[in-house]
């Protein structure tokens, strides 16, 4: 098996990569330190950026994010009550009286067609 992280053949016996025990730990920098640092850091503060945008350092890309919202997500009870009853309405009784008046409409014309010859 290969190390995911530098394509080593893994030593079962061994229990792990030697390229895991070398990583050191991870540690907060100073701001002098973050604002010279050029590789890839995780934010822990408050972003200078905003919070709908994020720059991937490795790349210099920006990736864009959007939260979409219908209103205030808060639907009362009662509201949810009547969209349940309409779609019920729709499914157990428009529904069957639809089928029922192409049946009808299909049986009328098949009568219809049989008389005629």
């Amino acid at each position: 098996m290969l190390c995911s992280n530098c394509g080593r053949e893994l030593d079962p016996l061994a229990g792990g990569c030697p390229c895991r025990e070398t990583q050191q730990d991870v540690k907060v920098l100073t701001p002098e330190e973050r604002e010279s640092f050029q590789g890839i850091t995780i934010s822990d503060g408050p972003a200078k950026e905003d919070n709908n945008q994020y720059q991937s350092q490795a790349s210099g890309q920006k990736v864009y994010f959007r939260q979409v919202t219908f209103g205030s997500g808060g639907i009362s009870l009662w509201a949810k009550l009547a969209i349940a009853a309409a779609f019920a309405a729709l499914i157990f009784i428009f529904l069957p009286l639809a089928l029922l008046f192409i049946a009808s409409v299909s049986l009328v014309w098949l009568v219809m067609r049989f008389i005629r010859r």
